[in-house]
């Protein structure tokens, strides 16, 4: 599965389990600071295919005008028209583009957004902090390093900037469980925080660690879980996640002994989704932060 087809695929799991406290916190701490506010400036980074937007044009009662910003070109090419495809659907009307801003209408709601190619890691230097209101991250953070985030934190600080960060990776939990469960989700977490030239990825610490950072430099808290609950007919995206796990820890897996185990136990989770008995539940947070 290419990773723009995962990105599809995952967006209903995405939905489903985004927090909607955290949303009224969203939407309470915009009319907080401006009730009449005209149009909200949104900065979605590691946007990939534009979740957050096409989520968002549908949750928060404010016009909108986003700026996507993601580190691979191809991705935000093939997101322009999949958003448009999708808000069409929605039933929204597309207006002629401007410059480089596409524009959409429904129900008095006007949505704007544009392409931005780039790393988070230079976000000062890209856009024009001063111009946005807040910003946004789906699954992003377990894939940096605490470091890169405390960085990252000092700059929207700088422009008192708030941030709602969505489905952070906590954990996860095959149903039915088996005795070895716990050994091979915990070889695949450890995968995921292994040392890379960047570091270590937080991995299943993110939400844990960008809480203590975010607060060390004085922002407000709200959190709260935002699981998938990925049901046993799901078979498309559990022998997808499946095949993901196996690949990552087998980069990590030396013993034989191990990888005799390890083998069986995959044979096993793959016989199960045929079967249609087995389900998974994948714990993440959702963030909300922003200065006093």
């Amino acid at each position: 599965m290419l990773f723009s087809e995962w990105l599809q695929e995952r967006y209903s799991e995405d939905e489903k389990a985004r927090s909607k406290k955290i949303e009224k916190d969203v939407v309470s701490f915009v009319e907080g600071i401006d009730q009449t506010i005209n149009e909200l400036h949104l900065l979605d980074i590691g946007s990939g295919l534009g979740a957050n937007l096409l989520y968002y044009s549908e949750n928060l009662p404010f016009n909108q005008n986003w700026i996507l910003l993601d580190k691979d070109e191809k991705l935000l090419n093939i997101s322009e028209k999949y958003i448009t495809n999708n808000l069409v659907n929605k039933g929204w009307t597309s207006k002629k583009p401007l410059q480089d801003t596409m524009t959409f209408t429904k129900n008095g709601i006007i949505i704007k957004f544009a392409l931005k190619n780039g790393s988070l890691l230079e976000l000062d230097e890209l856009i024009d902090l001063q111009m946005i209101d807040i910003i946004t991250a789906n699954a992003v953070f377990d894939l940096l390093s605490f470091n890169h985030f405390t960085n990252f934190v000092k700059v929207i600080k700088e422009y008192h900037l708030p941030l709602l960060s969505t489905l952070n990776y906590h954990s996860m939990v095959f149903r039915p469980t088996t005795p070895v469960d716990s050994k091979f989700i915990e070889l695949y977490e450890s995968h995921m925080t292994r040392k890379q030239e960047f570091g270590k990825a937080m991995g299943p610490n993110c939400s844990n660690l960008m809480s203590v950072s975010l607060q060390k430099d004085g922002y407000r808290l709200s959190k709260e879980e935002s699981n998938w609950k990925i049901s046993r007919n799901n078979t498309k995206i559990l022998s997808h996640i499946l095949t993901f796990m196996k690949d990552s820890m087998l980069e990590i897996l030396e013993e034989t002994t191990n990888l005799e185990n390890f083998s069986e136990w995959v044979k096993q989770k793959t016989r199960m989704i045929d079967n249609k008995s087995l389900s998974l539940q994948i714990n993440h947070f959702d963030i909300f932060a922003h200065l006093a």
